[in-house]
């Protein structure tokens, strides 16, 4: 569900999946951008892989200075709204390593409630993670 971060080594690097992840947003089928506070970019939040008329998946990634003040948790409560109303999505998912315990956390606050959890399904830096994989439906959003 994050994307990586982990490559990022300088501002540069930063303006520059910003620009890429723009040029998806022009170019394919995402719903999102940049996450800012107090005028600086803290990350970017996205609903991605969308099938029209089906479903979609909630991602985001945010810098550890900014976590914990609720941004991914509004920024997913308005991309899913949009998705549902404008997109006519059925469905919104969002894949975390089972022990990201504050990604889990954010998709309970966004009423997502357990899917599936896929052994080894997640690969970050050599290793595999369990994944777990939440879904709200459009009919149980509130």
């Amino acid at each position: 569900m994050i994307g990586s971060i982990a490559g990022m080594k300088s501002v540069n690097d930063l303006h520059l999946e910003i620009d890429r992840v723009n040029a998806l947003l022009r170019t394919s089928n995402r719903l999102g951008g940049a996450i800012e506070l107090r005028g600086r970019i803290v990350g970017s939040a996205r609903i991605s892989h969308i099938v029209l008329g089906e479903e979609g998946d909630f991602g985001y990634w945010l810098f550890k200075e900014a976590r914990g003040q609720g941004l991914v948790t509004q920024c997913g409560r308005t991309l899913i709204d949009t998705a549902f109303r404008k997109l006519d999505l059925t469905s919104v998912t969002v894949l975390a390593a089972t022990q990201n315990r504050a990604s889990c956390a954010v998709a309970t606050r966004l009423g997502m409630t357990l899917d599936e959890v896929r052994p080894e399904w997640l690969h970050r830096s050599g290793r595999a993670y369990d994944a777990t994989r939440y879904r709200v439906n459009r009919e149980d959003w509130v």
